[in-house]
């Protein structure tokens, strides 16, 4: 059946480029097509029976058929590079076809503060980060980066603006230098000395000085994370959405991960909002967290994390936040049952 769904998928990738080039889709639905494809697949591939498979196949068509409902982007907004980048969430709702996931919700991220969203999976969190980034638009209420509504801005000057890092890293073929180089290539304005000059600073920076030449099939799951990392802040982006960056991580690399992004932030003091199912991670890398208390979400409780900066795992220790995470993890049961 793998052999079924590897044509099905070659044949999804000469058929949704000839939609676009027929003027029958968008190019975000182009690339969302081709995107919801291949998550099929991996989903696919992974599943062990044909039961599985079905169900695994159906959920994520059911996905599918949602975003395809989705209205089209208007793209052809101001020219603008957001003045600061404090966000601002107001009575904001949306959802997949019939089924709503957010709510009337609102919230703000203060420009260079670290604010974690955590919450059972399935509740809207990587939405929200969706909407921000503005992968879709809100159906009621609005988001504002810098004080402006987010639809007010071309979306290449937002999407500029953003730096993304989810789950699961996409490296490309060629070195690992060659990858970090891709975001300049694409501003432009960069001579080939300079580009290799910043990527080279880039993997020192993430302790990757000796792998530029290699290929991301030679790294190691963290080493490819942290090439990620690095890739995004070569954007220069001063917002930074993280989707569960290191729950695939294994246990040793994810706390350096951890420790390695705390020190980043602490340099540069970039706007960081991050989604994670790991409690300890939340308390560790932010000043406040939001919590996901029901679903579809409604409201997002605001905790204060009762430590500064600088921080070290020994801060974990403290009695304040044992019991800060005990309450967390209280919340997070209380929601999933």
């Amino acid at each position: 059946y793998q052999t079924v769904f590897k044509l099905a998928l070659a044949a999804n990738l000469v058929f949704a480029p000839y939609l676009l080039a027929g003027g029958s889709i968008t190019p975000e639905k182009c690339l969302l097509l081709l995107v919801s494809s291949f998550m099929i697949y991996a989903a696919v591939e992974v599943a062990g029976s044909m039961s599985s498979v079905a169900r695994a196949v159906e959920a994520s068509l059911d996905r599918l058929d949602n975003i395809m409902d989705i209205p089209s982007l208007d793209e052809n907004g101001a020219d603008l590079v957001p003045e600061n980048f404090n966000i601002e969430v107001k009575n904001m709702s949306f959802g997949y076809g019939e089924k709503e996931v957010l709510h009337q919700i609102s919230l703000s991220v203060p420009q260079g503060s670290s604010c974690a969203i955590v919450g059972p999976s399935g509740s809207g969190k990587t939405t929200l980060v969706g909407l921000i980034a503005r992968f879709w638009d809100v159906k009621e209420g609005q988001i504002t980066l810098g004080g402006r509504d987010v639809r007010e801005y071309d979306l290449r000057a937002l999407r500029d603006a953003v730096g993304i890092v989810l789950q699961k890293n996409v490296l490309f073929s060629g070195t690992v230098r060659e990858n970090l180089m891709l975001p300049m290539e694409i501003q432009g304005g960069y001579s080939k000395e300079q580009m290799q000059k910043k990527a080279d600073d880039a993997l020192q920076s993430v302790g990757l000085a000796d792998w530029g030449d290699k290929t991301p099939k030679e790294l190691s799951g963290g080493m490819r994370q942290r090439a990620a990392f690095a890739r995004t802040v070569l954007t220069g982006s001063d917002l930074l959405l993280l989707d569960e960056p290191f729950s695939a991580l294994d246990y040793l690399t994810r706390l350096s991960m951890r420790e390695w992004l705390l020190e980043q932030w602490e340099k540069e003091k970039k706007t960081v909002l991050f989604i994670t199912h790991d409690v300890e991670e939340a308390v560790f890398l932010s000043s406040r967290i939001l919590v996901v208390e029901q679903s579809p979400i409604t409201h997002l409780r605001s905790i204060e994390v009762p430590a500064g900066y600088p921080r070290s795992r020994e801060e974990l220790r403290r009695p304040e936040i044992l019991s800060l995470k005990e309450e967390l993890i209280g919340m997070l049961k209380k929601e999933k049952a």
